[in-house]
């Protein structure tokens, strides 16, 4: 799926077969989007839902979580920040 890892960037390869090597296959459906391609995949990282990790040469892929409108301090949050929480 991807060729490399350059700027930390996420990009899928031109083959007309999806290649699915490497990639943690458990963290895609985890995501709870069901089944999906690799087009909708690198769409998710880039729109900034989904973000992944590399770890021994396998991507992991997880939701980015986002922060609730109501925290703890009684303060609202102003849609901004969040992050993916490993």
């Amino acid at each position: 799926m991807r060729t490399g890892y350059s700027g930390g960037g996420y990009s899928s390869t031109s083959a007309s077969k999806e290649d699915w090597s490497g990639i943690d296959i458990k963290s895609v459906l985890s995501l709870g989007y069901g089944p999906i391609n690799q087009t909708r995949l690198e769409q998710l990282v880039q729109s900034g839902e989904v973000t992944y990790e590399v770890i021994n040469g396998v991507i992991y892929f997880r939701k980015v979580e986002k922060t609730s409108e109501n925290s703890n301090s009684g303060v609202k949050s102003d849609g901004g920040g969040g992050g993916a929480s490993w």
